[in-house]
């Protein structure tokens, strides 16, 4: 493309680019609005910036009608794929670990025990156990969960681990989360 000088542009293009140019930003657009006057926003000394807004009220989504609890209900599994083979470069397609929690009950006050299964299929190696997380949620923030004799690896079978967390005694709902191999899942439901 060659440079064109402005003497070479019809005059009433020049005259037009200037107002086209204004028009344009100074339309209002869609995400624009204007605010009534004596608002104090913007005039004067004072500040420049909206009021900060109030923060909403905490609302549990499950006590809205039609809404489901996040994460997966107790006693339902939840299917994790791993690789079957020993080494990366044996590979051979997928099976599905399975992660399901439940027996979730009040085992003294402020105090919920529940069962962690993990199914493991032949993967045709040992499955990583070491490097997993429980926590329980009650709605006043995560805190770890105990476990009794958690081995560091597991071979193909169902392992069942017996686990308690702290919870308030007003709690109605309790979420469980287990961080384990880069995977998050969520289990949520009403002790029983």
């Amino acid at each position: 493309m060659r440079n064109v000088p402005l003497r070479n542009l019809p005059s009433r293009l020049v005259l037009l680019a200037p107002i086209a140019l204004l028009a344009a930003c100074s339309s209002p657009g869609p995400g624009l609005e204007f605010l009534p006057a004596g608002s104090g926003y913007g005039t004067g000394p004072g500040p420049t910036t909206p009021p900060p807004e109030a923060p909403s009220p905490r609302v549990d989504p499950s006590a809205l009608p039609g809404t489901e609890p996040a994460g997966t209900p107790f006693g339902e599994p939840v299917a994790v794929p791993f690789p079957v083979g020993a080494y990366e470069h044996e590979y051979d397609g997928t099976a599905d670990v399975l992660y399901t929690v439940d027996d979730v009950a009040a085992t003294a006050p402020g105090t919920v025990g529940f069962s962690l299964t993990v199914e493991v299929p032949d993967l045709g190696r040992v499955f990583g156990m070491g490097n997993m997380a429980v926590t329980c949620d009650a709605g006043d923030g995560p805190v770890a969960a105990g476990i009794d004799d958690a081995p560091g690896e597991a071979e193909a079978g169902t392992h069942a681990f017996a686990m308690e967390c702290p919870v308030p005694e007003e709690s109605v709902e309790l979420l469980v989360a287990v961080e384990h191999h880069g995977e998050h899942l969520e289990f949520t439901g009403v002790p029983g």
